[in-house]
């Protein structure tokens, strides 16, 4: 296995324990609640069909747990308020953890982030014994450190990755998606056999495992590694003088020409809105299926799973593609997968929004966008990397901080806009409105956006470029008197 695929596999596993992190709440949090008991007939706005309950599909019925759970009073309000903390500031570290990424390297920003991410996760038995707030708090504390992981990938791809090798690499992002099944099911048998607190303590000694495995084994470039091949080091070095990228220079930051760059803020706003529907996705999907098909929380862990597994193989098989094709430019590579990622996504969430009651097309839409919404590290993510390498962690934390806040406000606008009407108009219009969004990123893109390097990755040459005349100058000036003096001779 070679530096790179040791890299990848590293990544992949930091971002799945991450993700981890995010979502293990959601997992256990029933089996923490007082007089919870597992009910698998629901009745949704469309009336109960066949695929009401996986159990009642499959024929099987899983054990109850014989362990005595420690449980807690928690409402529905409460319940939302401790799965929602994590993600109140997540959106807000995205840019200090791309500046720190900048100056440290991914892996200090990473290895730190997620053994930050260990420690809060350990405290959580703890915290949720002190009370909710305290509980809150360490959700809070531990979506902060979490933000970081995001913006540190792309720098880490700069200075390791070649151009066409990266969107292929950028799929270790997903290791969130690939893992969540064997998450799940792992949890739901900790839980079950010794309760849920250990899912937690088991999750951190495996965090603990990754963090010491990161620090013997992840290196921020080629250079620093010591086993590294000759052949393969030198394969890196060539694609990252044709990227642009310049090893060994702690540039300075350009903020307004970054801010001021009509390419960044096209792909900025492609960014937020595949993020957007990203994340009104995460939060709707399951209350959709459950409110208006009746699905019951097993069977919708059970899609989800097979989705995002799809996902992921969907998008390692697109960059393997991608990376193999010699016929076309790359930035047209670029802009096919940012439309997958959009417009592809649009227009299967409007299937979804006219399926009505039709639970098997609406669940085939929904799997669908799931999948195509996978692509994002082969368009948006990817062309950050393509313009700037110099400058990746900082682009990604911006477009994290803006996109993240999209996490934020879609909860809001989706309870604005269902309120206590859960029907299938209400449905109906929420899709469509998440389709249009992700039409209007895709298109602006697909019309505006450019992977092309910029200007402002490299150093100001302004004052190198003077420096060069006048060496020009005084060379020429040296050689006119050297032949004037063999003249005179």
């Amino acid at each position: 296995m070679n530096a790179r695929s040791t890299l990848w596999l590293l990544v992949f596993l930091g971002f799945w324990i991450n993700d981890v992190f995010k979502t293990n709440m959601s997992m256990v949090i029933t089996s923490m609640v007082k007089d919870y008991s597992m009910n698998t007939n629901f009745t949704g706005r469309c009336g109960v069909g066949s695929f009401t309950s996986w159990h009642k599909l499959t024929g099987v019925v899983p054990p109850k747990s014989v362990i005595k759970q420690i449980t807690f009073d928690w409402d529905d309000h409460e319940q939302d308020l401790i799965l929602g903390s994590f993600f109140w500031i997540h959106w807000i570290a995205q840019l200090p953890g791309g500046i720190l990424t900048h100056y440290f390297g991914t892996k200090v920003v990473l290895g730190v982030s997620i053994f930050l991410g260990v420690i809060s996760n350990i405290l959580i038995p703890f915290a949720a014994k002190m009370g909710i707030k305290t509980l809150i708090f360490v959700r809070l504390f531990q979506g902060f450190v979490g933000g970081a992981t995001w913006s540190s990938l792309p720098h880490l791809t700069a200075r390791w990755i070649p151009k066409k090798e990266r969107a292929i690499f950028l799929t270790s992002y997903l290791g969130g998606s690939a893992g969540w099944p064997i998450t799940y099911v792992l949890s739901m048998y900790i839980t079950d056999t010794f309760g849920w607190q250990y899912v937690f303590y088991v999750q951190s000694i495996l965090g603990m495992i990754w963090c010491i495995t990161w620090k013997q084994l992840a290196y921020d470039d080629p250079f620093q590694h010591p086993s590294i091949s000759i052949k393969e080091r030198a394969h890196i070095l060539n694609g990252m003088r044709e990227s642009g990228f310049i090893e060994g220079q702690m540039l300075p930051i350009p903020w307004r020409s970054i801010f001021t760059c009509a390419a960044v803020w096209v792909n900025l706003i492609t960014c937020t809105g595949s993020l957007w529907v990203l994340f009104t996705m995460i939060t709707l999907s399951p209350s959709y299926l459950k409110s208006s098909h009746g699905l019951d929380w097993k069977t919708i862990s059970i899609f989800f799973s097979i989705s995002h597994i799809a996902r992921w193989f969907f998008a390692i098989t697109l960059c393997s593609v991608a990376k193999r094709q010699k016929y076309l430019p790359l930035r047209n590579v670029r802009k096919l997968a940012t439309s997958v990622c959009t417009i592809g996504t649009g227009s299967t969430l409007l299937i979804v929004s006219l399926s009505n009651c039709n639970i098997v097309p609406a669940m085939i839409a929904l799997s669908l966008a799931i999948i195509s919404i996978g692509v994002q590290g082969a368009g948006p993510v990817a062309i950050f990397i393509d313009m700037g390498p110099n400058f990746t962690g900082i682009l990604t934390g911006i477009s994290g901080s803006v996109g993240g806040l999209a996490g934020l406000i879609s909860p809001m606008w989706l309870n604005y806009l269902m309120k206590d009407d859960h029907t299938s108009f209400q449905w109906q219009k929420i899709f469509m409105i998440t389709a249009f969004i992700c039409w209007i990123s895709g298109i602006v893109n697909l019309f505006f956006g450019t992977s092309e390097l910029q200007s402002w990755n490299k150093k100001d040459t302004s004052e190198e470029q003077h420096l060069s005349t006048q060496i020009t100058l005084l060379s020429s000036k040296s050689n006119k008197t050297r032949v004037e003096m063999i003249s005179c001779k």
